[in-house]
């Protein structure tokens, strides 16, 4: 039985996010830093920086917040923003050096932390980037924990160190539930993927079912129900999403040469 965790290295959904606003990053305001009277240039160049930084344009967003920062130093949110732009291009060393600039600035920020471990993580350090994650949980009024708690989840997801993993992403989604946001498609799936690896497969399907709701087009989540419903006794329901996944995916597809066994068995009465 082959359970995929995933049709890329997991890391490989950093690369494809686009806007700052994507859910493994902490961009929010967090600590606001007071406004100095008579300084309202740098606010400019901050909101121009993140128009850019929002449209791809990380060239311009770096100089546009590099501008801001000369503006107001001591600005928190600005150096948090730096590195963002910084990170986006690769300069994973600089995004560092940025992440801390606001760390120096105030502690209880915890969007630079949790944004510090993205950092760590593209760097393949792992356990300095599980570190900066439970930092940021652990600042006050921190609004957005769920972030910290994916990306904790994300690191003993590739360790394969289940019981974790899981224990973290069901975090992520009890709080986006509680507080009625939109759930998170990928945080639901490697929940139940998390769930099948420790042979929760009953207890696999309400999530990996949910991650459908959220992207009906979700192959790694149809694949992984199809084996879900195969493993407990439900060959209908099975046949269905393998089939999506067919229908959804390439023949060169690993998810769709992935099926056949299981469509085969099926059709045999196995």
């Amino acid at each position: 039985m082959k359970i995929f965790k995933s049709r890329k290295k997991l890391f490989g959904f950093l690369i494809a996010v686009i806007t700052v606003s994507a859910f493994y990053f902490s961009c929010g305001k967090g600590y606001d830093s007071e406004i100095p009277e008579g300084v309202e240039e740098h606010l400019v160049h901050f909101r121009n920086g993140n128009i850019a930084l929002n449209q791809g344009n990380y060239v311009l967003a770096e100089k546009e917040f590099i501008t801001a920062i000369e503006g107001y130093p001591n600005n928190a949110p600005y150096h948090n923003y730096l590195g963002l732009a910084y990170f986006f291009q690769k300069k994973y060393n600089e995004a560092l050096i940025e992440f801390d600039n606001g760390l120096k600035i105030t502690t209880e920020y915890g969007d630079l932390h949790n944004n510090k471990g993205l950092a760590f993580l593209a760097l393949g350090k792992s356990d300095d980037a599980l570190n900066e994650f439970k930092k940021a949980l652990n600042t006050p009024a921190y609004p957005t924990p769920e972030t910290a708690y994916f990306n904790i989840g994300r690191i003993y997801y590739t360790r394969e160190q289940w019981v974790e993993a899981a224990f973290n992403f069901e975090k992520t989604i009890d709080i986006l539930k509680k507080r009625k946001s939109q759930l998170h498609p990928e945080a639901l799936c490697f929940y139940g993927i998390s769930l099948m690896k420790q042979g929760k497969f009953f207890d696999a399907i309400a999530p990996l079912g949910e991650a459908i709701k959220a992207n009906p087009k979700y192959l790694l989540a149809h694949y992984n129900l199809g084996i879900a419903y195969f493993t407990t006794g439900n060959k209908d329901r099975a046949l269905k999403h393998f089939m999506e996944v067919r229908t959804l995916s390439s023949v060169d597809d690993p998810l769709y040469s992935g099926t056949t066994d299981y469509i085969n068995k099926i059709k045999q009465g196995n």
